[in-house]
């Protein structure tokens, strides 16, 4: 008899101290697609997507350019609003990726990383879906993946499609 008591106390405590634990862990961010790189500790979240550009070929029709090498970004961005491509192009050999950061105020993702990768002398292309037509902004950033992430930007540059 004392043992069956005693199972059904430390059954009873348990289900308690788990039900206390679950109230106790706080509710973790929403996080983004599995499939989504996580190059900057900022693609863990729902409203950011993050992407690694594929190679295309310099020669593609684009509506908005950005150059950021007057500010010290070696780097540059071409928005194409039909299909919403962010081009990304590498100019220069320090071993940094060059990224182009999207913002906008409405829809569910409101910043999108568009990364290049693939080195120096390249375009790289991302294809995100954003709301038309409103205001974008544009960043462009080097970014270290090899020492902690260092993330150089400079920007914005408005654009609306």
């Amino acid at each position: 008899m004392e043992k069956k008591k005693l199972r059904q106390v430390l059954r009873a405590g348990l289900a308690a101290l788990f039900a206390v634990g679950i109230a106790i862990v706080p509710a973790s961010p929403g996080l983004a697609e599995v499939d989504e790189p996580q190059y900057l500790y900022q693609c863990i979240y729902d409203n950011v997507a993050c992407q690694n550009g594929e190679q295309v070929a310099p020669y593609f029709s684009y509506d908005f350019s950005k150059s950021g090498s007057s500010q010290g970004i070696d780097a540059s961005a071409r928005i194409a609003y039909d299909g919403d491509y962010v081009y990304v192009y590498d100019s220069d050999e320090d071993g940094f990726s060059a990224i182009a950061e999207v913002q906008s105020p409405s829809g569910s993702v409101n910043f999108r990383y568009c990364r290049n990768a693939l080195g120096y002398g390249t375009w790289a292309r991302c294809n995100f879906d954003w709301l038309e037509p409103q205001w974008h902004e544009l960043y462009l950033a080097e970014f270290d993946a090899s020492h902690g992430g260092g993330y150089l930007e400079t920007g914005p540059y408005e654009f609306w499609d």
